[in-house]
């Protein structure tokens, strides 16, 4: 069994999505820690705890590189789709903010790193309300997706229950998402360093999931 998950794990690690989720845990993981270790008093643990999540954070930003292109193909998939769905077009709206988001969030790490020279404020703002519409469109387009699911004949199959609970765990994932993103655009600052990690330690794990090789 160790060695199947040891396995599935380097399969995980394999492919640019798992790797992305995996420095989202670490990410996550290392900032609720951080805060936890300094509200106790030990601030060094703490201080390099934060270290940790500052650097995981910027080195996800290279796997989300080009990550704005899905935009155009699911755009392409979508006028070529005869019939489509109000949850279809809320997450192609969704996918556009998100693109947005990630064109942004380029710019914003290209200049960190010293590639461009320029002031980050306005794409930082811009990100952020991507990166929150996003998940906004996303979880109405699950929502109507799961009450469209509930009240169909095929209800109480067994592919059809699989697609509830599914949708069920990501609309839980992006209300984790939605609070981190509200966060980041300014807008609130109900939650601290604890929270949030929290926050990303479940949305990274829902991601863990998702990717995790099946036979």
């Amino acid at each position: 069994m160790a060695e199947i998950n040891i396995a599935a794990f380097y399969a995980l690690l394999s492919s640019s999505t798992g790797r992305d989720k995996v420095s989202k845990l670490i990410q996550y993981g290392s900032r609720g820690l951080g805060w936890s270790f300094t509200s106790v008093g030990q601030k060094e643990i703490g201080n390099k705890m934060m270290k940790l999540y500052k650097g995981t954070s910027s080195s996800r930003k290279l796997f989300r590189l080009f990550k704005s292109l899905d935009f155009i193909l699911k755009f392409r998939k979508f006028r070529e789709t005869d019939r489509t769905s109000i949850p279809d077009l809320l997450a192609l709206v969704s996918s556009f903010f998100y693109g947005f988001y990630f064109l942004n969030d380029h710019v914003v790490w290209l200049t960190s790193i010293g590639v461009l020279d320029r002031d980050v404020t306005p794409y930082k703002r811009a990100s952020s309300n991507g990166w929150l519409l996003g998940i906004i469109f996303a979880m109405l387009g699950d929502s109507v997706k799961l009450n469209q699911l509930s009240n169909s004949n095929e209800a109480h199959t067994e592919k059809v229950r699989k697609q509830i609970h599914d949708t069920r765990l990501k609309f839980i994932k992006n209300i984790c998402d939605f609070c981190v993103a509200l966060q980041s655009t300014g807008n609130t600052n109900r939650f601290n360093d604890g929270a949030l990690g929290v926050l990303g330690v479940v949305s990274a794990l829902h991601g863990i999931y998702t990717a995790w090789p099946r036979k």
